[in-house]
């Protein structure tokens, strides 16, 4: 689940993190975020150092950090950007990481992929500048100018520590200018993962349910699994940003462990932890079956969006009766957009044949944890009853994404 986190990437001391833990298969530790304007980013030298804002909204991490999280293994960063409407694109680049303050913190990068076009690598190789420290390349002091804190050079092909300008142009708005030319993007986010020892845990079950670590092995974002049953794993809290809910991280002979340490134990375990969650595939099963069906008073949801207001945010396969005239099952997204949304068509491998007849387009067809159709009788029951949206989302073969989305959405019966 993403959140606030505590981590200690090299032994120094721990700090909080926010983790996204659905972006690109999740690991991501967030190192800024913009999305409304509600952080002043035109900062000192010591802000940007020591970092600032809330987690939980806009932030910058903190150069320290930042250097401390990248100084020890092999990393990527990803930048993903959104426009006013609502077109989205992310750049990555490999080999990422930052020099300590001694260096000035220094930008280093490797190859660039995505599809925001690269606006870093005008950067590569420069020290980070503040309103009151000059590092640039410039005659003049590029971030006073550019009303933001970057690797300036002189100065910028971005600048997403501008100023937020949600809809303006200009030179020192929060930019990217091989997406958007000086136009301001809306949102951005900052993320980097450690990908040298990246290992991730995961079981799909008959409802899709995850078993995966938080964060990223060499990132120390402490395990978050359903292992409860688990014999040779034990289980005690793990602090987060909220010390009444906590979540178990993994002990091995009462030993605690971090993760970046021990990777090579873990790796020799995996088979293990596999036959035990294995185990545990009836009773996960069980447990989702009964969270919907209608017995001894307990809900029966109409569509995915109460099943994700009841609190069950795991994208997956439930039980839903839209109608009161019978339950059937769907898939969940409870990631995209905020969640609840209830899946009607999936497509990305080909695998399921969609020339199809007209009974097999009424009915559905197909897996619904792979391709799918879930039925046109389905799609009029689900959007006969209420205010209904739809939504597209598309791949195309280069990673590039874009949605679509139609209010009064609905589908005739027969």
């Amino acid at each position: 689940m993403s959140g606030v986190y505590y981590i200690d990437p090299d032994g120094l001391g721990e700090f909080k993190v926010f983790c996204d833990q659905t972006t690109a298969g999740g690991g991501w530790t967030v190192f800024q975020k913009r999305f409304d304007g509600t952080v002043d980013f035109f900062r000192t030298w010591d802000d940007y150092r020591q970092g600032f804002g809330n987690l939980n909204g806009e932030f910058w991490l903190g150069l320290d950090k930042i250097y401390r999280l990248t100084a020890s293994s092999s990393n990527k960063l990803r930048v993903d950007l959104e426009d006013v409407r609502g077109g989205r694109a992310f750049a990555e680049y490999q080999s990422f990481s930052v020099a300590n303050e001694e260096e000035k913190y220094l930008l280093i990068l490797g190859s660039y992929s995505g599809s925001a076009g690269d606006s870093l690598a005008y950067h590569r190789g420069l020290q980070f500048s503040s309103k009151d420290q000059d590092n640039d390349r410039s005659q003049h002091n590029c971030a006073s100018s550019m009303k933001g804190g970057w690797w300036y050079n002189s100065c910028q092909h971005s600048n997403l520590n501008g100023l937020y300008r949600k809809g303006q142009s200009g030179s020192t708005v929060m930019r990217w200018n091989r997406w958007r030319g000086s136009e301001s993007v809306e949102r951005s986010e900052m993320k980097w993962i450690g990908y040298s020892n990246h290992l991730h845990l995961q079981q799909v079950f008959g409802r899709r349910f995850m078993m995966k670590y938080l964060c990223e092995v060499l990132l120390f974002c402490f395990f978050l699994t359903a292992l409860s049953n688990a014999t040779k794993l034990s289980s005690k809290p793990a602090r987060t940003d909220n010390d009444t809910k906590h979540r178990p991280h993994c002990s091995i002979n009462n030993n605690y462990f971090y993760a970046g340490q021990n990777s090579r134990k873990i790796e020799n375990m995996f088979s293990d932890i596999q036959q035990q969650l294995t185990k545990l595939e009836q009773e996960i099963r069980n447990m989702k079956n009964q969270t919907c069906e209608k017995q001894d008073g307990k809900a029966v949801y109409k569509n995915c969006a109460e099943v994700y207001r009841s609190g069950d945010k795991i994208s997956g396969v439930y039980k839903i009766d839209p109608d009161g005239l019978g339950e059937f099952e769907v898939f969940c997204d409870q990631t995209t957009a905020g969640g609840g949304w209830t899946v009607f068509q999936k497509r990305y491998n080909g695998a399921v044949d969609f020339f199809r007849a007209w009974d097999d387009y009424k009915r559905g067809f197909g897996n619904l944890n792979g391709e799918f159709w879930l039925g046109l009788d389905k799609m009029h029951r689900l959007t006969a009853s209420s205010r209904n949206k739809l939504r597209v989302d598309l791949e195309d073969i280069h990673g590039n994404t874009a949605f679509a989305e139609y209010g009064s959405f609905s589908v005739a019966s027969e």
